[in-house]
């Protein structure tokens, strides 16, 4: 039995991972919009052109645990998934110029009700403080309602506003940051409602020297331990260090606590987000071309410091938000948005690049939709999994749960087969394809339900192979271009270029010794021989020859056929005007003055040819209808087509059967050409008569009479 057994946690595969469906969905920015519903089959999320909220800064979109929309806002309305006004969705107390506006989170055990907390900004002097409202989204047939609407919840605010979920995996907590001070408040959110009386915590330095320190942003790490907090700094010219703060964050106690100073030399941070495996901190200065890298877990804030590493970008960023793909996401004002690929690897190998994702003419602006980072890499419930056996698509999981010993386990397994096991073992009849597996932990004690979901390929890998190329043909040299598609995407190469020579480089030049045919292969390749693919091509690199007559002399208004003889199977002609296909070999051309056709043939290794061809026009100063056609489909004179002079306009061409019955009337929409047919009928053979009535550039008519023969 072929066996390749690999272990893909939550936390290593990012392209495939969709934890966190409620979250898949982002509107945000002047009408910008994006769907991660995709990306178990794309590389990068769908660009969506639906969203019709304007936000300067904060938002928030929410949906379903299958990823479906159910709404989105700026803090100050709420849009239904029809993307329409929410009842009773207007005039929130939000303001959408705060960095961190607003916040979604569903209520525990409850998959009607959503709370969405807002707080206001700088610009209107935090007057309206921090506030809650309550959608209930089975009203109006799914649409919703807020049905509770801008109750305070802390009167002192500032631009910051987050949530993380607490220790038991079903109940969040909702953190603020109160204005001018070090004072955090946590309140817990579970399945009886929100408590209004919170954990009160004070650490870390008293942010009262000026009055945009208010301004910045709070988040807690996947793993739901670390709490991060910036501020705008008074002035990004000042010789004294910035910094950033970091609290150890209990997720059972929602107490903040151990306050951390790093100092950032010349720099400010403004936007920041941590690595999905809650190792790296990212950090923005919008008035810098580059992004900064610290590994926070290090034990002093100096040797936080001192492990920075520089990312140069093109522009400066301003929010960077972890997506459900744990990859990170960067904005700036303007029409693109940048990525981090792979947040999780230490340094520029993280894969930063920017202006990757092209917003289709909207803008993004100063934030992206705020999620709760540990319910991505959830520590408390989820599941792991093991390929077993790739040949078979034998899987085992293994699912947690900060919910038992009561906690229930219902797996999807995605191809239509479940399983209540907590640590099922599933075959998969296809492995190599993607499947969606979706977990449901129940706890029958208390009211939490919890859906987990995973994109995996339970045979490991997908591949795909495929390759163009380019080659110039004099030397016989040629450069393959890999055009691949792979999951995961470190998989190695072979090419087989048909000379007996190979090799293992991703893009590889080779050179040819003598002109001849030859099989390349690509093929990706795996240890084990079921995930190894391959994908040939026939390549021809034999010297091109064409033969093909210098002129041919046509009467006006006749065909003649270019008859290119040559080993190429591409061919491309130019005019274009007149030609029956200028795509295939042998073309017919029926020009009205004397023109010069040109070709350009090529094979199949890309090696090019060209050729050309006078076509002779003998203007016509009356009538010429030829004295007999056969139409028996051989190619020669199957057709009755008067050739007449340019000059001739109003054309009518009439032919009579021998008795006088009208048998084909030509005009101008049928070229004048009969086919000996009346009503899809063959005619006899015989002899018909022909007449041809026509106006000439004088305005004289121009009549013409005779006889043609029909055979077969």
């Amino acid at each position: 039995m072929c066996k390749f057994a690999i272990i893909i946690l939550f936390f290593l595969l990012p392209l495939v991972n969709a934890f966190a469906q409620q979250y898949n969905n982002w509107y945000f920015g002047q009408g910008a919009g994006l769907t991660f519903n995709t990306t178990a089959t794309l590389t990068y999320p769908t660009v969506v052109n639906t969203n019709v909220m304007q936000a300067t800064e904060g938002t928030i979109s929410t949906s379903d645990t299958l990823g479906n929309l159910l709404y989105y806002s700026n803090g100050e309305k709420v849009v239904n998934k029809n993307h329409t006004i929410m009842s009773n969705g207007n005039n929130l107390l939000g303001n959408q110029s705060a960095y961190q506006n607003t916040l979604s989170v569903p209520q525990p055990g409850n998959p009607n009700l959503y709370y969405l907390f807002t707080t206001d900004a700088f610009e209107n002097n935090f007057a309206n403080g921090y506030r809650y409202n309550i959608i209930d989204i089975s009203i109006n047939n799914g649409l919703g309602e807020v049905v509770q609407k801008n109750t305070i919840l802390n009167q002192s605010c500032t631009e910051r506003l987050t949530a993380a979920q607490h220790s038991n995996g079903t109940d969040v907590w909702i953190i603020i940051n109160e204005n001018y001070s070090n004072t955090f408040k946590c309140y817990l959110l579970t399945c009886n409602g929100l408590s209004t009386t919170p954990v009160i915590s004070t650490a870390g330095n008293v942010l009262n020297l000026f009055a945009d320190m208010n301004v910045g942003a709070i988040k807690v790490s996947p793993d739901g331990k670390t709490l991060c907090q910036t501020h705008f700094p008074q002035s990004t010219t000042s010789g004294n260090a910035h910094y950033f703060q970091l609290f150890n964050f209990d997720a059972s106690t929602g107490v903040i606590n151990n306050a951390r100073q790093v100092p950032l030399i010349n720099r400010f941070a403004y936007g920041f987000e941590f690595s999905p495996n809650s190792t790296y901190l990212y950090l923005t200065d919008p008035n810098k071309p580059n992004l900064i890298q610290v590994n926070y877990t290090l034990p002093t804030p100096m040797a936080i410091t001192n492990s920075q590493v520089i990312i140069p970008a093109d522009f400066g960023l301003y929010g960077l938000q972890l997506a459900p793909n744990l990859s990170i996401y960067g904005t700036r004002v303007g029409r693109y948005l940048s990525v981090i690929n792979n947040p999780n690897v230490q340094g520029l190998n993280c894969n930063y690049k920017d202006t990757t994702i092209f917003l289709n003419f909207k803008n993004a602006q100063i934030n992206l939709p705020q999620n709760i980072n540990n319910a991505y890499a959830d520590p408390y419930n989820g599941f792991t999994y093991t390929t077993i056996d790739t040949c078979l698509g034998t899987v085992q999981f293994n699912a947690y749960s900060s919910l038992q010993p009561t906690a229930s386990f219902t797996w999807h397994f995605g191809d239509g087969v479940t399983s209540t096991l907590k640590n099922p073992q599933h075959t998969y009849n296809t492995p190599n394809q993607l499947y969606t597996v979706r977990l449901i932990i129940k706890a029958p004690n208390n009211c939490a339900t919890v859906y987990k979901s995973f994109t995996i390929i339970p045979q490991g890998s997908i591949a795909k192979p495929s390759f163009t190329y380019t080659n110039l043909c004099a030397t016989l040299t040629t450069t393959f271009i890999n055009t691949s598609a792979t999951i995961p995407n470190n998989t190695n190469v072979l090419w087989q270029f048909g000379d007996g020579n190979t090799s293992t480089t991703y893009t590889p030049i080779h050179q040819y010794t003598t002109s001849g045919n030859y099989l390349v292969k690509l093929s990706i390749l795996n240890s084990n021989p079921c995930l190894t693919k391959t994908d040939s091509m026939l390549l021809n690199y034999e010297a091109l020859t064409t033969t093909l007559p210098d002129s041919i002399t046509i009467n006006e208004g006749q065909q003649a056929v270019l008859n290119l003889t040559t080993n190429a199977n591409i061919f491309k002609w130019k005019p274009f005007i007149k030609l029956t296909d200028s795509l295939i070999q042998q073309p017919k051309a029926s020009p009205i003055t004397t023109t010069w056709y040109y070709v350009t043939a090529t094979n199949n290794a890309g090696c090019v040819i060209r050729d050309s061809i006078l076509i002779k026009v003998n203007a016509i100063k009356d009538v010429y209808v030829p004295s007999a056609f056969s139409p028996n489909n051989d190619g020669k004179n199957d057709v009755l087509m008067p050739t007449f002079s340019r000059s001739l306009t109003n054309v009518d061409f009439t032919i009579y059967n021998r008795w006088g019955k009208q048998v084909f009337v030509g005009n101008h929409t049928n070229n004048y050409t009969w086919n000996g047919k009346l009503n899809n009928t063959k005619m006899p053979i015989g002899t018909y008569v022909w007449q041809f009535i026509s106006s000439n550039s004088n305005g004289k008519n121009v009549y013409k009479k005779g006889t043609v023969v029909l055979l077969y």
